[in-house]
């Protein structure tokens, strides 16, 4: 089995003393990410979830982690999200190249916290984040304090059973 972690979840690394593009530490993959220090006056002063610095991702940016997960295993991915002053960007968060959970609308310059549950298949050895608000669009999307924790596997063998059972016995199965 397995143990999932998240390698530099607030994006803390690099130190930034301004604004810098560029994917952070241990997020190798994506493009278009702007690394900032909590409260940059180039975006509005939004304040970090957690620690001195946070992620911008303009329009079109991505992200990406490698991550081992477990298939079958469940887990739970946790992050604060918010968007930019000038209007609200797509925020789609992807585990391998299964879409996740897809934020339309989240709350403009304040960090709200989402978290999504999902099980992991054999594919599932990524996590990332992307934004979109469209052609000719200038909103972003901000993230921090990313987290997956793993959820019992017999929960999963649990929900399946029940499923199964429900179902089996909703259709007098023999």
């Amino acid at each position: 089995m397995n143990i999932a972690i998240v390698l530099n979840p607030s994006f803390e690394y690099p130190v930034v003393t301004s604004d810098v593009s560029g994917s952070p530490s241990y997020w190798p993959v994506g493009s278009g990410a702007v690394l900032i220090r909590s409260g940059s006056n180039g975006y509005g002063g939004i304040l970090a979830a957690d620690g001195n610095q946070l992620l911008v991702l303009p329009n079109g940016a991505t992200i990406q982690q490698f991550i081992a997960f477990s298939p079958g295993a469940l887990y739970t991915l946790s992050f604060y999200a918010a968007c930019g002053s000038s209007g609200s960007a797509s925020i789609g968060v992807y585990i391998g190249d299964r879409g996740v959970l897809t934020i339309s609308a989240a709350p403009t310059m304040a960090m709200t916290y989402y978290s999504v549950s999902f099980v992991a298949d054999v594919s599932s050895q990524t996590l990332s984040f992307g934004s979109n608000c469209g052609s000719y669009c200038r909103n972003v999307a901000f993230i921090d304090l990313v987290s997956v924790t793993q959820g019992r596997f017999y929960y999963v063998l649990y929900v399946w059973f029940m499923s199964c059972y429900i179902n089996c016995h909703l259709c007098r199965c023999t």
